[in-house]
């Protein structure tokens, strides 16, 4: 999920909602974990360059949130694939 650019990533009403996205997949049959964070060297959706062309963003401006989620198999995942985002403003999500 790409953040809007003036989102504050440190403030704390932004870091909840980016982490419940995560733990609301906890209860979901066949989830076995994983993690989230946000991408050191890219805000962009379709990734960077690799090797040469990565760069590391500081912590302050970094928008792309990762998700990694651990499933039974391909097909658990595939159902569960839409984790709640009730939580998140629209304002914060860039388009």
């Amino acid at each position: 999920m790409r953040l809007a650019p003036e989102t504050p990533t440190s403030d704390e009403a932004v870091h909840a909602p980016a982490h419940k996205t995560y733990t609301d997949c906890f209860g979901t049959p066949g989830f076995v974990g994983g993690d989230w964070g946000y991408a050191i060297n890219t805000d962009e959706v379709q990734g960077a360059g690799f090797p040469s062309d990565a760069v590391d963003i500081a912590d302050a401006d970094r928008r792309l949130a990762v998700y990694l989620l651990g499933w039974e198999s391909a097909e658990v995942s595939w159902r569960a694939r839409h984790c709640k985002r009730e939580s998140w403003p629209n304002s914060v999500i860039a388009a």
